[in-house]
């Protein structure tokens, strides 16, 4: 695939990708919001929409811990926006979710939708294929250009999406794709470090006598460490003996 050429900063168009799909997920399962299944790639800047998401179902990827969005994908094209204009002004508002994202967000959905393509696809690049000519994937990311090859237009199993008034304008036009999460890759960006979860100023409260708060025991010495649960600190024997009460509630042996 031709990669796109980023002007700002990776790995803020990687965090703004990825939260789209986050809202994409939320947003068709219920979770976050109205439950939708029409989703519009916009770039306010360059043409207003660029692509329109329809969501069929959300599928479980066991193999991979994750999940999928099952759906199908209409890349506009100046084309297709005489085809498919009564189509749009049917759309209402409160029927679909509008991504207004910038222009690097954008190149890097125009290379991903072909990947998405791929992913399911059962059918077979035809001879006259688009993608030959120029020998890259995805055609162009100019507004109005054509994006995808046509092989796959249209290729849709019967009934794949209902519900969806005029949705026979567009179906014609439009290729099924699988899209899940994206995770974080260690050769391209810095992986969070769970381990500071568990090194907070709290913890480090804890090395103190449990009844007195003292850091050391008589002469300098370290702490006693409960026999028993071998979290709790002392620094002498009476210490222990006066916050047993307390303690033995949590106590619980750790051998």
């Amino acid at each position: 695939m031709a990669s796109p050429s980023l002007s700002t900063s990776h790995y803020g168009v990687r965090l703004n990708f990825k939260d789209s799909l986050f809202t994409m997920l939320m947003n068709f399962s219920g979770l976050q919001g109205r439950h939708l299944r029409i989703f519009v790639i916009e770039q306010p800047d360059n043409g207003g929409a660029h692509a329109i998401f329809f969501v069929k179902d959300l599928l479980l990827d066991p193999s991979n811990a994750t999940v999928i969005i099952d759906g199908a994908v209409l890349v506009l094209s100046d084309k297709l926006y005489e085809q498919t204009r009564p189509f749009m002004a049917s759309l209402s508002s409160q029927t679909f979710r509008n991504f207004k994202i910038n222009e690097d967000e954008l190149k890097l959905w125009k290379y991903m939708i072909p990947a998405y393509i791929g992913r399911c696809r059962q059918w077979e690049n035809l001879p006259g294929c688009e993608y030959k000519v120029p020998n890259k994937v995805p055609l162009a990311y100019e507004h109005g250009k054509q994006v995808l090859c046509s092989c796959g237009n249209g290729k849709l199993p019967p009934d794949f999406i209902t519900g969806i008034p005029k949705w026979e304008m567009v179906a014609k036009y439009s290729v099924r794709v699988a899209i899940s999460p994206s995770f974080s890759a260690p050769f391209v960006e810095k992986i969070y470090d769970s381990s500071a979860m568990f090194t907070c100023p709290v913890c480090e409260l804890e090395q103190v006598c449990g009844a007195c708060g003292k850091k050391k025991g008589k002469n300098g010495q370290h702490l006693m460490v409960c026999a028993r649960c071998r979290n709790a600190k002392y620094c002498s024997k009476a210490c222990q003996t006066e916050d047993w009460k307390e303690q033995k509630q949590s106590c619980v042996s750790n051998s």
